[in-house]
């Protein structure tokens, strides 16, 4: 048993009983459009009070619905509920009302157009270290912070061969960082080295979101923000392309890292 594995999953089943139940489908499908009353919704959708209380207040504790900014009693899905709104009725009902000829054509499509939501920063981490240790030919980072586990995966990347490009923001302070670091760790100054060594590679700039492409295939973006909030995986060769094209503009806007990188 994994640490917090139990409570994923409880979250995860406490939502799944919500579409388990036709009142609780009902009320998060309206949910889409802003709930005006308690009142109102009730007697469109046919349900009891206490039914219809009964799921709204299980959608509002597990974040999907919550008060409009101008307060009083209207809801609306938050940015979460948003997205689970489009996976249920937008991609999972399509497939259980599909026939087995329509299932291939998605299934065929699927794997093109997914989207993989990841909203805990430790997957993030660890879904960026398998991609990168699974990486054949090429590596391009544009990274708003640093993390030394996906640094570490990047130092075994190079020592294979890999091809890396990284566009750091200009507001972090990455000399500081591998200095720190090597306080702490003798053997990553070497490793470090050998990162950097080809300065030709890394550069630095002003980085609007932390994103990764690897050997063209499958991308890893951020959204824009102080701290973590969520990020995506797409393997989508129009999305991949994208951010593509969208670090070699980033690459040639920014500039040469500093040199020389460490002293000492």
């Amino acid at each position: 048993m994994y640490p917090g594995e139990d409570e994923r999953f409880e979250k995860e089943a406490s939502f799944f009983r919500i579409l388990g139940n036709v009142a609780g489908l009902k009320i998060f499908y309206r949910a889409a459009e802003e709930i005006k009353s308690g009142r109102e919704i009730i007697k469109k959708l046919g349900l009891t009070p206490r039914k219809y209380y009964r799921y709204f207040k299980r959608l509002r504790d597990l974040g999907v619905i919550a008060p409009n900014e101008g307060g009083g009693s209207r809801y609306s899905l938050t940015d979460k509920g948003r997205l689970l709104h489009n996976l249920v009725f937008n991609e999972l009902s399509p497939v259980l009302s599909a026939s087995p000829k329509d299932l291939e054509f998605l299934k065929n499509i699927g794997e093109e157009s997914r989207l993989t939501l990841i909203t805990d920063y430790a997957d993030l981490v660890e879904t960026m270290i398998s991609l990168i240790e699974r990486s054949r030919f090429q590596i391009f980072l544009a990274t708003r912070y640093l993390d030394l586990s996906v640094t570490q995966s990047l130092i075994h990347a190079v020592e294979r061969g890999v091809e890396l490009r990284t566009v750091t923001s200009k507001d972090v302070r990455l000399l500081e960082f591998m200095k720190l670091v090597m306080g702490f760790i003798r053997r990553l100054r070497s490793d470090l080295l050998k990162l950097y060594g080809k300065m030709d590679n890394y550069r630095i700039g002003n980085v609007p979101l932390s994103f990764i492409v690897v050997d063209r295939e499958v991308a890893i973006f951020e959204l824009p923000s102080e701290e973590f909030k969520m990020a995506f995986l797409s393997r989508n060769k129009v999305v991949v392309e994208g951010f593509y094209e969208s670090f070699l503009e980033l690459w040639n806007a920014s500039s040469k890292f500093p040199s020389p990188l460490l002293e000492g």
